[in-house]
């Protein structure tokens, strides 16, 4: 709860407005639902589990989303308001591409960047380069939901950190990944 309302508000502050939010309440132990009935964008959605750590969230989220593209953003993360719209003219020019990432600018609590941004330039058919090392941050990915039906879901037998490279091998072995290199 010490960021997600930061982070839902760089959700709500994005040029493109079509989208819905699905907030996973993993067995939190705060407030959480009771923060989250008390907003009134029609758009928010909450949807409440036992723990299944971050791959049973993401899937949790994947089975309640209505959408074409899939985004995540953890709660501890935010967006440029200019997100979404870019992303999505990607992959709209884009069609083959199956999921299309970003740079990351790191943050300390504070928000203040430690002025170490996260850039990658791969791009492409890029399987055998995630072999050697993760490269797209969850928080920063828009996916085709079309992906997810010829690869499965998130293996919740995985650790933190290496789910989430798990799924971009899977995608990447079929589809092309673009960047788009803005952080």
């Amino acid at each position: 709860m010490k960021y997600l309302p930061e982070s839902l508000d760089s959700i709500l502050a994005q040029t493109y407005s079509d989208f819905e939010v699905i907030i996973i309440n993993d067995g939190s132990t705060d407030n959480l639902s009771k923060w989250v009935s008390e907003l009134t964008d029609p758009r928010i959605k909450l949807v409440s589990q036992s723990n299944r750590g971050l791959a049973g969230a993401r899937n949790t989220g994947l089975n309640h989303a209505q959408g074409e593209y899939i985004a995540y953003l953890d709660a501890d993360d935010l967006w440029d308001v200019t997100k979404l719209a870019k992303q999505v003219e990607v992959l709209e020019q884009n069609p083959q591409v199956g999921l299309v990432y970003t740079w990351v600018e790191r943050i300390d609590q504070n928000g203040k960047s430690l002025g170490k941004p996260f850039k990658s330039n791969l791009s492409g058919n890029i399987w055998e380069q995630l072999l050697e090392k993760n490269v797209i941050s969850p928080s920063s990915s828009l996916i085709r939901r079309c992906c997810f039906d010829h690869v499965g879901k998130f293996d919740e037998n995985l650790k933190s950190f290496v789910e989430d490279w798990d799924m971009w091998l899977r995608i990447s072995a079929i589809y092309p990944i673009k960047v788009l290199p803005e952080l």
